[in-house]
């Protein structure tokens, strides 16, 4: 694993993981179907992201500042339970420690650090990942049932900013432009079908 000096991480690696990554993910996936979610980090930001996002034809999509912890669905879903798996093992080897040794204060490897964050990911549910992009807004279906499933916290700010509304004018927009036989490229073709 590669860190920068004091511990985070910069530009060079979030270019450097998308490089390594997207080939993986698109393999035998069109480009179109894949949105990459970053958030309002300063590494994120960078030309030298956004132009790799565009070299492999995916969507970049950046969270907002301040929003991270209510949207992002690595933290809203994920970050606690891991943290809590991760916190508990890393108590129980400290507790170890000090009961072998109480007279020196407890130390730790970047390998046990290591091992503690795989094991921490491993104990965690990994099921029904989509219920978190549903539960975070990100993912609904075209009709306003799917809204009771948003997060309580996140569902006034859903209904202040007037989504539901917003969905019924994309939906007639693309449905008027349809009618008219012109696809969202402005083309006249369509290369998709409806059931």
């Amino acid at each position: 694993m590669q860190f920068a000096p004091k511990g985070s991480y910069r530009v060079e690696h979030v270019v450097e993981w998308l490089a390594w990554v997207l080939p993986r993910v698109l393999d035998g996936i069109d480009p179109d179907d894949v949105i990459v979610v970053l958030d309002w980090f300063k590494p994120h930001l960078d030309e030298a992201v956004k132009q790799t996002c565009k070299d492999f034809k995916v969507k970049l999509q950046l969270i907002g500042g301040g929003i991270t912890g209510d949207v992002q669905v690595g933290d809203t879903h994920k970050h606690h339970a891991y943290q809590q798996k991760y916190s508990a093992a890393e108590i129980a080897d400290a507790a170890r420690q000090l009961e072998l040794r109480p007279w020196k204060l407890p130390a730790v490897l970047r390998s046990v650090v290591l091992k503690r964050a795989w094991d921490a990911w491993a104990e965690i549910s990994h099921d029904d990942p989509q219920r978190g992009y549903v539960h975070d807004g990100q993912l609904q279906p075209l009709t306003d049932e799917g809204d009771a499933e948003i997060a309580s916290e996140l569902l006034p700010v859903w209904m202040e900013i007037g989504m539901p509304a917003l969905r019924r004018e994309h939906i007639a927009d693309v449905t008027e432009k349809w009618n008219q036989g012109v696809s969202a490229d402005g083309t006249n073709t369509w290369d998709l079908e409806l059931f």
